[in-house]
This record gives C-alpha cells, sequence and structure tokens, in this order.
C-alpha cells in the first residue's frame, strides 16, 4: 500500500501522458446492433502490468457498502458493482484522463466533445446480477477546474455530477450530455465461454438482458468504444465464474447539440 501511494504522487501529467502514447490498440469497427469499436492488445505488457498493479492495490483497500472516497464502493442505485472515481486517484490509472487519451477516443468515433471526462472504476464480485439495458444517453455537469492539459475531471467537490449542485464558491455548473462511452477490461483472469461478465449489446431498450444481439467479453487488456446515442443499448451480463474489473470512462457534448440531434424526449435525464 506504501508503494501504491508513493506512486499516486509521482504521476505527473508528463508521465501519464508518455503511458497514454505507449497504447497502440488495434482497433476493429462493428456496426451490429450499434457502431462501436473494439480494441485489442490496447497497453504493451509492461504499461499494463502497472495498470493491474494499481487496480489490485485498491482492492486491497477492500469493498465498501456505504460510500467510501478511497475504496471500491455501493454508490449507484440499481446497479451490482462497486466503484470508485478516478479524479484524484492518482497513479497510472488516471492515464484514462489525459489530453492523449480524450483525442484518441475523438478522433476513432468522429466525435466534437468538450474535454470534460468523467472516469471511473467498476468492480463486480462473482455472481453479481445482470445489469438493465440503457444507453447512456445522460447529461452530466462540470464546473470549470481544467488541468494544464486541458482536460476538465468530474470532481465532486466542486460540483454533484447528476444534479449540478454546485459546492465551489462563485461558480456554476454546466450542463453537458455524454457523447462516447469506453470501458476497459483490466484485472481479469483469463476468460473462457460461458464465464459470463460481457458487455451486451442490444436493439432495442426492451430486448431481454439475457438475448442481446452481440457480447464483448471482458478479457484484459481489451476496450469497448461506443458513441452515446438514443440507440446505443447495452449492459453488464452476470459474471458467474469469476469477478470483473474495468475501468469506464465518458466523454461529452453539449447538452444542447444532443438535444439538437437525438430531441429532448431522448435525453435520459436522471431522476430526482
Amino acid at each position: 500500500m506504501a508503494g501504491a501511494a508513493a506512486e499516486a504522487t509521482t504521476s505527473s501529467l508528463d508521465e501519464l501522458d508518455e503511458l497514454a502514447q505507449a497504447a497502440q490498440p488495434r482497433w476493429e469497427q462493428r456496426d451490429d446492433p450499434f457502431p462501436h469499436w473494439i480494441g485489442s492488445n490496447v497497453f504493451p505488457r509492461p504499461e499494463l502490468a502497472r495498470l493491474g498493479d494499481s487496480f489490485r492495490a485498491i482492492l486491497a483497500r477492500g469493498l465498501s457498502e456505504p460510500s467510501d472516497p478511497r475504496r471500491l464502493s455501493r454508490r449507484m442505485a440499481g446497479y451490482d458493482a462497486y466503484s470508485l472515481t478516478l479524479t484524484r486517484l492518482g497513479g497510472p490509472l488516471e492515464v484514462f484522463q489525459t489530453r492523449r487519451w480524450h483525442d484518441a477516443l475523438q478522433e476513432l468515433t468522429g466525435v466534437r466533445a468538450t474535454l470534460d471526462v468523467s472516469a471511473a472504476l467498476h468492480h463486480h464480485k462473482r455472481g453479481s446480477d445482470h445489469g438493465k439495458v440503457h444507453n447512456d444517453l445522460n447529461p452530466g455537469h462540470f464546473v470549470d477546474n481544467h488541468r494544464p492539459d486541458g482536460i476538465n475531471v468530474n470532481d465532486s467537490k466542486l460540483c454533484h455530477y447528476q444534479n449540478g449542485e454546485s459546492y465551489a464558491a462563485g461558480k456554476t455548473s454546466r450542463q453537458t450530455a455524454r457523447a462516447v462511452a469506453m470501458l476497459f477490461y483490466l484485472n481479469n483472469p483469463t476468460w473462457r465461454e460461458g464465464d459470463g461478465g460481457e458487455t451486451g449489446l442490444y436493439r432495442k431498450p426492451r430486448d431481454p438482458v439475457l438475448e442481446p444481439a452481440a457480447k464483448v467479453a471482458p478479457i484484459d487488456n481489451t476496450a469497448l468504444v461506443f458513441e452515446c446515442t438514443a440507440n446505443s443499448f447495452h449492459s453488464f451480463l452476470s459474471n458467474q465464474q469469476h469477478e470483473r474489473s474495468s475501468v469506464i470512462l465518458w466523454l461529452h457534448r453539449p447538452l444542447e447539440e444532443a438535444i439538437a440531434r437525438f430531441g429532448r424526449e431522448k435525453i435520459v435525464f436522471w431522476k430526482k
């Protein structure tokens, strides 16, 4: 644990940028049931080992049922997973919040994003329940607090991501919409057909969760990327054999742009 803490204090933006630059995924675009990209062998082995070590150091802190700012916790109503935001986490896992990573996803998907990034670690215990079919076309709130590389990360000390309540004196939050989603599978055992834990992709919101049109296996060092649209329906499928871990990230676009493209009725506003 001491090593992990030391690493968290020494990972500068330059070091994180070098880590992002080392990533050379082989992207495959698939269009069924909606456009998405699968990136394989995203990081070389040494860099992947660093990321895995960091994830395991966080897991070693233990899982928390009440929300704990330093541990993977049960924070998400209706979702059988533990999460921890990447904001202020420190260490190599913050590579996913770098400008280089943001721009690579923007170029891959062709989506013009706002530099606002929200990212978290997710962990499912073995036998976790299936998720619900959803599209991630949700709003997100940010207070302007850009880092030197231009990235503005979601910070719960500045504002509430879902309702926009600002906690920063003299600052108000901006409302955006999720534009690109990424799942990076990390710290998972060797996956075999039948193990579960895949991400299911669907054509319609009422499709049975166990009948996805396509499935993406949680294979280590693999990324799933897609644009958040009215039709980007997906869900977690129960992991019957092993625990399942991943890094989740969203890029954002102006809310007005999302409303103009999809219609206000298609934006999935958070329940109050």
